[in-house]
């Protein structure tokens, strides 16, 4: 089962730039990774550019194999080959890119709403420094005002999910 997972930035004009993420979208996987690997805008435009993923990893990388063919190469050599490399429906498994495409969104509010349509349970936000994170819930947490989701430092989001799972 996967954690789906979403990330977004703030694009110039206010709006934001977003794309979905099938596994392992939880703080101390998908958060940690986006927080040490993903530090700037330059990573962070590169990542969404893909559009949308199966699986996030410390590099963009290159076309690959999608994980499921085994036709190719057994998991073991698919790993040893391409395990540091984010994997992205269109690049490497060739899915239609008007499915796939990197969304855009007028504000945080109608990012996180749609994205939650797709069962995504984390939404991640790149500010220009640092990541933000909101866990996606289907009602309304308490202290958000007007409907707006709240944002969490990354950081701590990550310790608070790694003690969780101690």
């Amino acid at each position: 089962m996967g954690t789906r997972s979403t990330m977004a930035m703030r694009k110039p004009d206010g709006g934001f730039i977003a794309t979905y993420c099938h596994w392992d979208g939880y703080p101390r996987n998908n958060g940690k990774i986006l927080n040490e690997h993903y530090d700037s805008d330059e990573k962070v435009q590169d990542l969404l550019a893909l559009g949308d993923l199966s699986s996030l990893r410390p590099e963009v990388g290159e076309k690959h194999r999608f994980p499921g063919d085994h036709e190719v190469c057994s998991t073991a050599a698919w790993r040893q080959l391409y395990d540091n490399w984010t994997t992205a429906y269109h690049r490497d498994r060739g899915e239609e890119w008007s499915t796939v495409a990197p969304q855009h969104f007028k504000d945080a509010k109608e990012w996180v709403d749609s994205m939650s349509e797709s069962w995504c349970e984390w939404a991640y936000m790149w500010d220009g420094e640092q990541w933000l994170v909101h866990k996606i819930t289907q009602d309304v947490r308490p202290g958000e005002s007007e409907g707006y989701p709240l944002f969490d430092f990354a950081e701590i989001a990550i310790k608070k999910d790694a003690e969780m799972a101690n």
